[in-house]
This record gives structure tokens, sequence and C-alpha cells, in this order.
């Protein structure tokens, strides 16, 4: 089963056994686009540490890419990485961006892009370790040459 299934595979099945919260969409891309995003708790008791999703999409309501924060390896997936796939050969990219250790202004420590690929592209996982229980803010772009719309910066823990 590809990374991209595996990963609506799991998202699904963490719905369905609670697992997953789905945080109201908000449009704060630019151009028309917005996200809409999910966290996936995990360890003993769901809050040891926990994963963000980010579901991209275009004016028409149309899911063009997604991206991933992996806090814990899952199968052949590494934690502590990031990935972003972009589904629509749109002219436009799908980027991650992390900061670790999160101050009051952004500082993008990490990033997986499909910038400068053609869709349909899945970027390589951009791993690294990052100490257990260290707070992460990630946020889902549109990539189009050297411009960015991004997202608001959503929380996770690695």
């Amino acid at each position: 089963m590809n990374r991209t299934l595996r990963m609506a595979f799991a998202v699904a099945m963490a719905a369905i056994l609670g697992l997953v919260v789905q945080a109201p969409a908000h449009a704060a891309l630019g151009t028309g686009y917005w996200v809409r995003t999910s966290t996936f708790l995990r360890g003993a008791d769901k809050s040891e540490s926990y994963d963000r999703g980010f579901d991209v999409f275009n004016k028409n309501d149309k899911l063009i890419g997604i991206v991933w924060f992996n806090s814990d390896p899952v199968g052949d997936d590494p934690g502590d990485a990031l990935q972003a796939c972009d589904y629509e050969a749109d002219g436009v990219g799908i980027e991650i961006q992390m900061d670790i250790n999160p101050g009051s202004t952004w500082q993008t420590d990490r990033i997986a892009t499909t910038r400068g690929h053609n869709s349909p592209y899945c970027s390589p996982w951009a791993t690294g370790n990052i100490g257990e229980n260290t707070l992460v803010k990630v946020r889902a772009c549109v990539v189009q040459g050297t411009e960015s719309w991004c997202s608001a910066p959503q929380y996770g823990r690695a």
C-alpha cells in the first residue's frame, strides 16, 4: 500500500477509534486556498506526542495535497519527520514547514516540499532527531516559484 493510502487509512481508523481530533477548516492561505487540520494522539495515555496533518484545498474545494508531521515511527515511516504530497498539476506546489521549540517569532527549522516537481508527487521524508516531548509548530504552504502562502501554525509534540 503506498504512503498516501496508508496515511488515509491510518487517519480513518484513528477517527473511528476516536484518536483524531479534526479542527475546523480555516482559510489562512492566500489566493483562495484553505486547509483542514487533524491531530493524531500517540502514547499509552494518548498525550505523550502528537502528529499534525493538513489537507490543502483550492478555491473550488478540491483536495490538492496533504502535509504531515509524523512524531513517532509507524511501520516504514520515520518519526520526527515531515512529508508533503501534491496531487494536482495546477502550477502550485505543497510544502510543510516546522519550527522546533517555537518562540515568539516563526523560525523555519525543517521543510518538506514538492516545489519544483511535477504532480502527482510526494516529497521524501525530511527527518532528524528531536528530543522526546519537544514542542513544535508546523504549517502548510502553497508555493509557486519563490512565493509561499502559509496557514496559521499548529502545535505538535515530538
